[in-house]
């Protein structure tokens, strides 16, 4: 099996020194699971491994089902070979549907510093379809972790809103951490680099984006790492860190557009809620 590259941005290699550690192809592969049919038992000690092409559209068709959504919540997945998506039109991971089932991904994503390439992504919304307003390789996610995965390719959801380039939303205490995203990302508004928002409680960390973030609204709101931040939740103190993250491209959006190097617009819900920044950095070709 072809081991991954381990290719990223120097200027992230410092958050990687510490949390990189060798992974070798155990000598007893598992077995794969008769019910998931990847191998693996969806856990962390042994997670449910995704190794193609084939099997991360496969993880996408069972997550995205209302029949077998809740059959892969809160389970680990690691990822063991480069992918290559052939610029095959890819439907995100985890779109929302509006209830528990089929809603969105949970539980924890390990792209154990693997490539996805030519990823395409084309989504046109017809009327209030809400399923088609949640872009990125996973779509929504919620209680979920996504790490360790570099990614390049084209997203083209122009009249969608959450559009990023790894999670369209981040919410309810999710994490991205050590991603990478290279390429074109053209949304509605809330679009992001690496999510095109992140909600109530989360941490993004150690993530790159290199590219060009396109929105030709007035109403939207674009940022390098993450178009919207918006801490808390009615009166629940929740915050949000985002540290230790980098932007390099260009934003094409309307003048009157909410754009930022890092973040297009950062709010909370209530007073004592906050969005924490620690040692990001961008290039002035990110803001308009």
């Amino acid at each position: 099996m072809k081991l991954c590259k381990k290719v990223f941005s120097s200027v992230i290699g410092m958050c990687m020194m510490v949390s990189i550690l060798p992974w070798n192809m155990p000598d007893n592969m598992p077995q794969a699971n008769a019910a998931a049919s990847f191998n693996g038992e969806g856990t962390a000690e042994s997670p449910y491994l995704i190794s193609t092409k084939e099997d991360l559209v496969k993880l996408s068709n069972l997550i995205n089902s209302d029949n077998t959504a809740a059959d892969y919540y809160n389970k680990y997945y690691k990822q063991t070979s480069d992918i290559d998506l052939e610029n095959e039109n890819f439907v995100p991971i985890g779109t929302y549907t509006g209830n528990n089932k089929g809603a969105g991904f949970s539980g924890v994503y390990d792209g154990n510093y693997c490539e996805i390439s030519n990823l395409y992504i084309k989504r046109e919304k017809n009327g209030e379809d809400k399923t088609q307003n949640y872009t990125g390789v996973f779509g929504w996610v919620y209680e979920g972790k996504i790490r360790n995965l570099s990614v390049n390719g084209n997203i083209d959801s122009s009249n969608s809103t959450n559009v990023g380039g790894v999670v369209g939303e981040l919410g309810m205490n999710g994490e991205i951490s050590n991603c990478s995203f290279n390429g074109d990302i053209t949304g509605k508004s809330r679009v992001g680099g690496i999510t095109g928002s992140i909600w109530q409680e989360g941490k993004i960390e150690c993530c790159y984006f290199n590219g060009t973030l396109n929105s030709d609204t007035t109403e939207a709101v674009v940022g390098g790492i993450v178009g919207s931040a918006t801490a808390g939740y009615d009166t629940s103190v929740k915050n949000i860190d985002i540290s230790n993250c980098y932007a390099a491209g260009v934003i094409n959006a309307d003048e009157k557009a909410h754009t930022g190097g890092i973040a297009g617009s950062l709010k909370a819900n209530n007073d004592e809620s906050k969005v924490n920044f620690a040692n990001n950095y961008y290039l002035s070709s990110m803001t308009i």
